[in-house]
């Protein structure tokens, strides 16, 4: 479903859009994009934990580039439904990994 979303939306971006439309399909663009990166690491590896998806969620991320913790935290659920990790632990592991890349963490609502 994630992979069929991302390509509806790159289809959606061909066109001409508002400034406000573009706005809103490049941030559900960026959403699924985060699913699926999220999904892959999950696969790829025999041990999963949520802290070790964050970490991957935002390993394509660079300096100064904001990130949503609600966001990666939805991406890890997702992925796996199963994660031990409450949101504060998630949370707490989005802000060490941010600050250690150096990316501006956006607190939005969960």
């Amino acid at each position: 479903m994630a992979h069929a979303n991302v390509a509806r939306f790159h289809e959606m971006l061909s066109h001409k859009l508002s400034p406000e439309q573009r706005h809103v399909v490049e941030g559900l663009l960026a959403k699924e994009e985060l699913r699926l990166l999220v999904l892959e690491a999950s696969e790829e590896s025999a041990f999963r934990s949520g802290l070790k998806l964050v970490a991957a969620a935002l390993s394509t991320h660079h300096a100064g580039e904001t990130i949503s913790t609600k966001s990666t935290i939805e991406a890890v659920r997702w992925a796996w439904p199963d994660c031990n990790e409450n949101d504060d632990e998630l949370t707490a592991c989005v802000v060490q990994y941010a600050k250690e890349r150096q990316l501006v963490v956006l607190f939005d609502a969960r």
